[in-house]
């Protein structure tokens, strides 16, 4: 059984199909904090990257999805590297790249994210995903390599990297 996210009953921002939920932002979770979409999004990774299907009841599921495969695309990019610094390079490089709108034909996801209804939103959509993807990066790092950014832990990951989420590959 695939895992949804925890956020579909708040609707918070709708932009392009999904919402602008909060996340903490170079901050480590305190105890007891509740998990925020990007914390959904890596504890799921594990799980949902098994599914080709995947059923869509909120709109966070949509912004799961995409943080999903770019996870995917985050190991693909850095299996190799054996140092933490490196890869976290890496991955903020693909961090900054800009986001495709979902109207134009190279956006992997045009099926599940709307257009936008206005030039802002369509600024504030690239804004939002450009930020949750730099999030998301600093966040795997300790997932993938040991606290000193030596060692690739957890090699599984690397594995389940092969896959793809609903036929999904970012790009």
């Amino acid at each position: 059984m695939s895992l949804h996210s925890a956020f579909n009953d708040k609707v918070v921002k709708p932009t392009c199909g999904f919402c602008q939920y909060d996340f903490r932002k170079g901050q480590a979770k305190s105890d007891g904090e509740a998990d925020d979409i990007i914390d959904e999004a890596i504890k799921f990774y594990r799980v949902n990257i098994f599914f080709k299907n995947y059923e869509i009841l909120g709109p966070a599921d949509r912004l799961l999805i995409y943080l999903i495969v770019y996870i995917n695309h985050l190991i693909k990019t850095v299996e190799k590297d054996t140092d933490g610094v490196a890869a976290l390079k890496k991955m903020i490089e693909i961090a900054k790249k800009p986001v495709p709108k979902p109207s134009e034909p190279k956006f992997f996801m045009n099926s599940i994210f709307n257009d936008a209804k206005s030039p802002k939103e369509s600024d504030d959509y690239q804004a939002y995903l450009k930020e949750a993807k730099e999030e998301t990066a600093k966040r795997l790092i300790p997932y993938l390599f040991d606290s000193e950014g030596r060692t690739l832990l957890f090699k599984y990951w690397v594995g389940l990297s092969k896959r793809k989420f609903m036929g999904y590959d970012f790009s």
